[in-house]
């Protein structure tokens, strides 16, 4: 089927919408605006989770929108393929943003797997062998994956609904060698099932004051420095032990070291719960 490109520019990757009723008519603005844009925000959000960034409100600066933004720069006659490319012509721009879509496949691909919620090392091995040909390396960066969250949300809202789309194909960035991936009516039903849902974030540290012990779950509540939010802080019995034992007063400082524990979409730096991999008492000031 021809192929219209536009400016001459080929595009980086290719969204296709699937689906029998798209074999007689074209799908609506709406919809394809709509997951355009949700589609623009996922990659956005990838360039702020690489640069450490991420943040549930973080937004790009007028500069690097203009790095990260797509357009679309192709179209397959009679068809619902459209192919997008970046908006600059500098071709260090464009190869990040081939990185940027990269890592945004990944993440789609893991909602797609309904593998959102890994338990154990074995089963994030096994996403390495499937037949989507994705692998592991954004799955160390829980913060990307539960902050796409809204924006799979509206990826999926035209699936199955007035304008006929049943699926969705990504298909890979140029010379990447990863397999396109597809959500359809599943996905949607994955998506809105774990809604609710826990999810570790990315390890990180936090200063704070025990308020309170529960010995019976191994918890204690902690106000967090500088902004004196309280923290529900899960702990092994070796590191609860020490700390109970410490009989550490409230103006000493415990530094946590763990995962938060967040819902997904939720903003990451706001977290209330917190599982703990080790502790240290600091010093007592003189």
């Amino acid at each position: 089927m021809p192929t219209s490109f536009f400016h001459g520019r080929e595009p980086l990757t290719w969204i296709r919408f699937l689906g029998e009723q798209l074999d007689y008519k074209a799908i609506p603005i709406d919809s394809l605006g709509q997951i355009l844009i949700a589609y623009q925000r996922i990659i956005n959000k990838a360039f702020l989770a690489q640069n450490n960034v991420l943040s549930k409100h973080a937004r790009l600066s007028l500069y690097n929108q203009q790095d990260v933004q797509l357009q679309l720069t192709a179209h397959e006659e009679g068809s619902d393929v459209y192919g997008l490319s970046s908006f600059t012509t500098d071709p260090i721009i464009a190869e990040i943003l081939q990185d940027l879509l990269t890592k945004s496949l990944l993440a789609i691909g893991t909602y797609a797997l309904k593998k959102v919620f890994l338990k154990d090392k074995k089963e994030t091995e096994g996403l390495s062998e499937n037949k989507s040909g994705l692998d592991t390396s954004l799955l160390e960066n829980q913060d990307f994956i539960s902050l796409i969250y809204p924006n799979m949300q509206v990826l999926v809202r035209s699936i199955n609904g007035k304008g006929g789309i049943e699926a969705i194909k990504f298909i890979s960035p140029n010379k990447q060698g990863i397999s396109p991936v597809v959500i359809d009516a599943s996905t949607k039903t994955y998506i809105k099932k774990i809604k609710e849902e826990q999810i570790f974030g990315g390890y990180q540290e936090f200063d704070g004051r025990i308020t309170r012990y529960h010995l019976d779950e191994h918890i204690v509540v902690v106000l967090k420095k500088r902004t004196k939010q309280p923290i529900k802080v899960y702990l092994n019995t070796k590191d609860f032990t020490k700390l109970f034992n410490s009989k550490i007063s409230e103006d000493i400082f415990v530094t946590f070291c763990g995962k938060p524990i967040l819902r997904l979409g939720s903003n990451i730096s706001k977290f209330e719960e917190f599982d703990t991999t080790s502790v240290k008492i600091q010093e007592i000031p003189i």
